[in-house]
């Protein structure tokens, strides 16, 4: 099992730990096929995360306006929270530690960058591309409705 499949692995069994939350949905970026695969063969079974691809192109010519304009909206209207406990972390078997904190997302979103032509620079967005997974989820099975 990869470090990373192993990670996930245990990241869900703290969430259940801690707060007895089991996943109704878990979604992998559609273009790690081998994570999807090896998360599968492990019993953690998962979805193609909704990329936007699907989705009418934006003004700029890219579908991904579509799930950062979410985004965007799902902070400016006061819809989205980080939570921040006490010892959110774990240590791994060989006493790795992982924090389990917003560092990244933070960081990433004050990096967001575009290019010339106004287009989302490709680059330091793990947790931005992340984020609008969530929301996109979010979205289509909650906010569409409203």
């Amino acid at each position: 099992m990869s470090k990373y499949a192993r990670e996930i692995k245990r990241f869900m069994e703290w969430c259940f730990e801690r707060w007895g939350f089991h996943y109704s949905a878990f979604f992998v970026d559609p273009a790690c096929k081998s994570l999807r695969e090896e998360l599968h063969d492990i019993g953690i079974d998962t979805q193609k995360a909704d990329n936007n691809s699907r989705d009418k192109v934006g003004a700029n010519g890219m579908k991904i306006e579509v799930g950062i304009e979410r985004a965007r909206n799902c902070i400016s209207k006061d819809m989205f929270r980080l939570l921040e406990e006490k010892d959110m972390f774990i240590l791994l078997d060989d006493n790795y530690r992982i924090d389990y904190d917003h560092y990244h997302f933070i960081k990433e979103l004050g990096m967001y960058m575009r290019d010339d032509d106004g287009k989302p620079i490709d680059k330091n967005n793990h947790a931005m591309d992340e984020f609008r997974y969530a929301v996109n989820y979010f979205y289509r099975e909650y906010l569409q409705y409203l």
